[in-house]
């Protein structure tokens, strides 16, 4: 009863894309994505929130496949809309500067990783209620960055945060607790060792 590429049909492809990526279909999943995606592009009157979810989307199944330059891509596109469509400190903003952070992460390229990280933490203290978890994951996240980067107490000091953050609704027993507490005693390990080899080497 639709012309092919009627707007009507794009969330029916978008949907389909979502199942088959849930079956392990990665190219199939890709293929309705995109379709979806094309048809809203060439529409007259283009849905933007649903642009922003189907680039997502394919970044996702980029993501999935180790295709790191080209889920940049989507990824981006998205966000560049949110930018111009959602307050500066809207919640789901934070989520695409996080997202993308993890992309540039899993290439590491630890300087842009933690410029996305930083720009979602900034937005998530500003927008978020003060015990969100979602912070903690931001200051873990920025944490590995730092490490990284070779800049150990940065890392600490990040890590010792989210171990923070989880402590004002988690007890100490929990297992997301002690798992970020074992990171923060590893960073500090690595740390140590860096310094004793840095003495050992100034004193020889």
């Amino acid at each position: 009863f639709l012309p092919e590429d009627s707007p009507q049909l794009s969330p029916t492809w978008n949907n389909m894309g979502s199942i088959y990526l849930r079956q392990g279909k990665t190219e199939l999943a890709l293929e309705h994505h995109e379709r979806a995606l094309a048809i809203q592009l060439k529409s007259p009157s283009p849905d933007l929130a649903s642009i922003i979810s189907y680039s997502n989307n394919i970044g996702g199944v980029y993501l999935k496949l180790e295709r790191f330059d080209e889920a940049l891509v989507h990824f981006k596109r998205a966000v560049q809309i949110e930018e111009q469509t959602l307050p500066k400190n809207h919640p789901e903003l934070a989520g695409s500067y996080h997202r993308i952070g993890g992309v540039y992460f899993r290439q590491n390229n630890f300087e842009k990783a933690l410029e996305f990280y930083d720009k979602t933490l900034e937005i998530e203290l500003n927008a978020l209620p003060d015990n969100h978890p979602t912070i903690a994951v931001t200051y873990h996240n920025r944490g590995t960055a730092f490490e990284g980067l070779g800049r150990l107490d940065e890392a600490v000091e990040s890590a010792e945060k989210a171990v923070e953050q989880l402590l004002k609704t988690l007890p100490k027993e929990n297992p997301q607790v002690r798992m970020n507490q074992a990171y923060v005693d590893r960073l500090k390990q690595k740390l140590w060792v860096k310094q004793l080899f840095s003495s050992n080497s100034a004193s020889s």
